[in-house]
């Protein structure tokens, strides 16, 4: 994943978490990683994996698709 990318993917799940009422520690429950995983996540520096990438988007209920923007 290019940088650009990955730091669209971070603000646009950023933006759904925080739109849906959720803290990082919720979501990072929901999702069964660490809190510190979804703050880097959110910050861009770290990627995200092709199941957490599908998990984040049912939890949403939107594409993968859509959060990658293709």
């Amino acid at each position: 994943m290019t940088k650009s990318t990955l730091k669209m993917l971070a603000a646009r799940i950023r933006n759904l978490r925080i739109n849906a009422w959720l803290s990082q520690a919720d979501l990072a429950e929901k999702l069964g990683i660490a809190r510190q995983s979804v703050g880097q996540i959110e910050s861009g520096t770290r990627d995200v994996n092709s199941v957490e990438l599908a998990h984040i988007a049912k939890l949403f209920d939107v594409s993968a698709d859509s959060l990658l923007n293709h």
